[in-house]
């Protein structure tokens, strides 16, 4: 890949990041890809006459078209992208309250941070998750400046673990800028446990709920004068949202009938295919809509409450199709 001008230095976060899901996650891949392409886009838009700006930017669109068409057709991709980034969030909140934070948890929050950010591709960003990303690179930074002192990090939010200390309004977008470039070529964290990529069925542990529906912006739409005019073949269209594949749904489970002599403890079995259609039905909703209950205790230990409502909601409306 040509290499990136300074003018667009600001996009080095998400390229990497993108370059470490390629594998693993090549959905979040290619969508932290694209916003990358759509910051580009929108810096060339005002400074159209550079041409070093322009030629890289057609290499970037370039490139989505590739990835584009590695990653085939999916099916709600704003939700799975979501859901990557709650896993990614959880595991790193989880780790700095009760183990403690490392450099690379701090690493972890940070790239966190972006990740959040790109969800910017699909729309913008609703105050809970502009929340988690404010606070996401606060506390990159709040742990970072703690182990360069010496120190040990704070654990959860400000004022949490000292409460008498009143430590004001925060203010994480005016960190330690040097944590970024510090953080920036390194590998990512793998992908949170119970989190599965393409391909494979989500684990009881974490089965992420479908956000709100909400109409989504496609991605824009490079400049008419944008392409240098072709030798032979048409114009390459602009990177657009692919669409086709959902998360498979958890896998229901039942209990062998008990026997004559005391049996082992059993473990959990796929449902049969004899079982009638309607009852697979009934389980597999029943398995979801604890799912969603799930959802909603984890939104309220964050104190969201208008998202633990909606995911009550789902419980219950999927309950109620089968009374």
């Amino acid at each position: 890949m040509a290499k990136l001008p300074d003018e667009l230095k600001f996009i080095k976060p998400f390229l990497v990041r993108s370059l470490e899901m390629e594998t693993a996650m090549p959905l979040v891949s290619y969508y932290t890809h694209l916003y990358a392409v759509q910051l580009a886009m929108e810096y060339h838009k005002q400074n159209s006459k550079n041409q070093t700006v322009r030629q890289y930017v057609i290499t970037l669109l370039n490139e989505t078209e590739q990835k584009k068409a590695q990653l085939g057709e999916v099916q709600n991709p704003k939700d799975q992208f979501e859901s990557f980034c709650t896993a990614l969030f959880v595991k790193a909140d989880t780790e700095d309250r009760k183990e403690g934070s490392t450099k690379l948890t701090a690493q972890t929050f940070l790239v966190t941070s972006y990740f959040i950010e790109a969800m910017r591709v699909f729309e913008e960003l609703p105050p809970d998750w502009e929340e988690k990303r404010v606070y996401c690179k606060w506390k990159a930074n709040d742990i970072n400046k703690a182990l360069k002192a010496g120190l040990v990090p704070q654990r959860g939010g400000p004022g949490e673990a000292q409460a008498e200390n009143e430590q004001g309004e925060v203010q994480p977008e005016q960190g330690d800028k040097s944590l970024e470039k510090e953080y920036d070529d390194l590998s990512l964290p793998s992908p949170p446990t119970g989190f599965q990529s393409k391909g494979s069925t989500p684990s009881a542990d974490f089965y992420p709920p479908p956000p709100p529906a909400q109409t989504r912006q496609p991605p824009p739409s490079p400049p008419s004068d944008f392409y240098p005019p072709p030798p032979a073949q048409t114009r390459l269209p602009p990177p657009s949202q692919p669409s086709g594949y959902d998360l498979p749904p958890p896998q229901p489970y039942t209990t062998p009938q008990p026997q004559n002599n005391p049996p082992p403890p059993s473990k959990p079995a796929t449902i049969p295919s004899g079982v009638p259609k309607g009852q697979r039905e009934i389980r597999a909703a029943i398995e979801k809509a604890k799912k969603e209950a799930q959802y909603a205790i984890q939104e309220l230990e964050y104190k969201n409450v208008a998202p633990a409502i909606k995911n009550l909601q789902n419980a219950l409306n999927i309950l109620n199709e089968f009374q």
